[in-house]
């Protein structure tokens, strides 16, 4: 069938769960000379596939030979969402060289879940487009895209019909005065600019917090700060241990950036039961913390990775894993630190330590689009 079928996000690939999605579609007569056959119909539509490892992975048939428009033809998993096949045309003949433009929108849930590729769950989304000949099968042409989950902020009519729109500008404005966001235009302001306005107010916002780590015998071991517990995809997390005036020594320290996936079952009542755990460490910062009156904790949020999220089959949280080595007794002997040495000194072979762990959590938003667009371009 010399028949062409191209399709493009005019947006580009990443959004925002709750954005609208719009896709332009030309269908082309490549033949110069001749009539294409007749397309019997085109259909587009959009669809999100959800596999989880412990359920066996079936691919989904096609019903009827392969005639019908089926957009989960040959997908692994079950379909989470699947939006209202749009027809584009019926019983459509081009005449030699000839091309016919479509648009295609539509909005994607609110409540979607983000794009994901974890060891217990995956999401994955596509933009189905089908065309049918009188003559041939039923071709399918599949756009992949990354949809952004936006849990835990408002919709856009909520924050209207509520009368929260104000403070959530006032957030935003106090959150980054630089940044412009007029919710008193609020029908002109696009469901983007909402959705990060409000993030902005929920990660922008700063209140140094501090935690004393102690260990097993209630000697401190330092106190650690942390500006914020709310990041942004793209954003550094940032903190600082002090370990003067400490009762116990601190010989190392590790902390890892981890995301936890928790797989749920839904029983018949409604409830779920969680039945795995999955923990994955994105970045590692060890310090040799033995003498440090001070030291910085920098990790970095990919804007590759995936945001916190709670659905129905899974979630996912974030938390900063610690790891501590400290002394159980105080080296003998030891050189004062910034002191100039008289002799050579010489650490003991081995010294008896104490190990333990802790654990903070923190919530990971999502970014701009635009932002992680850019990010991958500068690779």
């Amino acid at each position: 069938m010399p028949v062409e079928l191209r399709a493009e996000l005019t947006q580009g690939s990443i959004f925002l769960a709750g954005e609208p999605l719009v896709c332009k579609i030309c269908i082309s007569n490549c033949d110069q000379t001749y009539e294409s056959p007749m397309l019997a119909w085109a259909s587009v539509q959009l669809i999100c596939m959800c596999s989880i490892t412990k359920a066996p992975a079936k691919a989904s048939q096609a019903v009827n030979g392969e005639t019908s428009f089926i957009a989960n033809r040959g997908e692994t998993g079950f379909t989470y969402i699947s939006t209202k096949p749009s027809i584009l045309f019926c019983n459509l003949v081009l005449r030699p060289g000839e091309s016919k433009f479509y648009e295609y929108e539509e909005s994607l849930p609110w409540d979607a879940p983000p794009s994901h590729r974890g060891a217990g769950i995956r999401y994955s989304y596509k933009l189905v487009l089908g065309v049918s000949s009188l003559l041939g099968k039923t071709q399918l042409l599949r756009l992949p895209f990354r949809v952004l989950s936006v849990h835990g902020i408002k919709r856009i009519d909520q924050t209207l019909s509520t009368g929260d729109d104000g403070a959530a500008a006032s957030q935003a404005n106090k959150a980054n005065p630089f940044v412009d966001w007029h919710p008193a235009n609020t029908d002109e302001a696009s469901q983007e600019e909402t959705i990060l306005a409000q993030i902005s107010a929920i990660t922008g916002s700063k209140c140094l917090s501090g935690y004393n780590i102690c260990n097993s015998q209630g000697d401190r071991v330092t106190r650690f700060s942390l500006f914020k517990t709310a990041y942004k995809l793209g954003e550094n997390v940032l903190g600082v241990f002090d370990f003067a005036d400490c009762t116990a020594q601190c010989l190392d320290v590790k902390v890892s950036l981890q995301s936890v996936e928790t797989v749920y079952q839904t029983e018949d009542s409604g409830e779920r039961k969680p039945v795995a755990y999955h923990t994955c460490t994105h970045a590692v910062e060890q310090l040799a913390a033995l003498d440090l009156q001070a030291a910085q904790l920098l990790l970095h949020l990919k804007p590759s990775l995936t945001p916190s999220f709670a659905t129905r089959h899974a979630d996912l949280a974030w938390k900063l894993a610690f790891e501590f080595a400290t002394l159980r007794q105080p080296i003998n002997d030891r050189p004062v630190p910034l002191q100039p040495l008289a002799t050579l000194w010489q650490p003991p072979a081995t010294v008896a330590t104490e190990h333990f762990e802790w654990e903070l959590s923190i919530t990971v938003y999502a970014c701009s689009p635009q932002a992680i667009t850019a990010s991958s371009s500068d690779v």
